[in-house]
């Protein structure tokens, strides 16, 4: 993903470079996403709704603002992370959908917000969005991400018996996994590539389900659904560290990191680079549709 501009005739990006520090705070950030929705619930006392308000209010800051600034940007994520999380404790814990019906539901959903976005835009690329439209789609397809990276690694990890451990290894293996496929062939400039937009979008979902499996593995002492007269099982027990210890040291290593992004700007697009991506991808378009795999030189439209 090279950047999101704002609108048409913007020369400035509203998001980041994808670079590593970008998937290292990703990850960070869907931790948060489940372990403060965790002590959300434990503190607000079904009062949680509130918290939509301030992601509200985080998302208009975003919209307004002129480029990317990283406060802002990650700001949103942790929060739509955590309002992901919150939709789907809503549906599973208060309205009683079992997962089994949560996941499958959540995948359609984005499925049509992708087809939707395509519909109405011609493209899935990320360099592509330079209007006010596009960037709602954006953000629109991040929560509907996190919905489903939550309902799936939930189900998994609770329904599914597969434990906090073997899951956190599990989706952290195959969020690995589609960095490497998606890169390395980019990096060693092969003739064929993983297309770029399935290979962000693929990494993306997979974030969710590895960053909330680890927030579990440190924030709680066992499983929901254990049943305490058998005692723990050594794949559901967690470090019970608490989800509000937990979210406070990984929001810590944010709040450094995004300050690091602040201060060096190295995640930031140069007002030149954002025109001659786009002019690269006006003159591409039909070709960067394509969902798939494609050739070395449109995926180096990503940046």
């Amino acid at each position: 993903m090279a950047c999101l501009c704002a609108r048409i005739g913007a020369s400035e990006c509203k998001v980041p470079r994808v670079t590593p520090l970008f998937w290292i705070i990703k990850v960070l950030a869907t931790t948060i996403g489940e372990s403060g929705a965790d002590a959300l619930s434990q503190e607000l006392n079904g009062l949680e709704w509130i918290f939509l308000l301030f992601f509200a209010i985080a998302l208009l800051a975003q919209f307004l603002a002129p480029r990317y600034i990283p406060v802002i940007y990650w700001s949103n994520v942790v929060l739509v992370s955590v309002v992901g999380t919150l939709v789907t404790d809503l549906l599973t814990d208060t309205l009683g959908v079992t997962l089994w019906a949560t996941t499958p539901v959540a995948a359609l959903v984005l499925i049509a917000v992708f087809a939707l976005w395509f519909r109405f835009e011609g493209t899935l690329a990320m360099h592509s969005i330079y209007t006010t439209r596009r960037e709602a789609w954006y953000w629109l397809t991040v929560l509907a991400t996190f919905i489903l990276g939550t309902a799936l690694g939930d189900l998994l990890m609770d329904a599914g018996g597969l434990g906090f451990y073997p899951a956190t290894i599990l989706f952290g293996c195959l969020f690995v996994l589609v960095l490497v496929v998606d890169g390395v062939p980019r990096i060693m400039q092969l003739k064929w590539q993983v297309n770029p937009v399935l290979g962000f979008w693929a990494a993306y979902v997979l974030s969710r389900p590895f960053g909330a499996s680890a927030g579990d593995f440190l924030s709680m002492e066992c499983s929901e659904d254990f049943d305490p007269a058998f005692g723990c099982d050594e794949d559901m027990a967690g470090l019970d560290l608490g989800p509000g210890i937990t979210s406070a040291i990984f929001g810590s290593i944010i709040i450094v990191l995004v300050l690091f992004l602040s201060v060096m700007r190295i995640d930031r697009m140069a007002p030149e680079d954002v025109q001659e991506v786009r002019n690269q991808f006006d003159g591409e378009a039909s070709e960067v549709q394509t969902i798939g795999v494609s050739p070395a030189p449109i995926a180096q439209a990503r940046g």
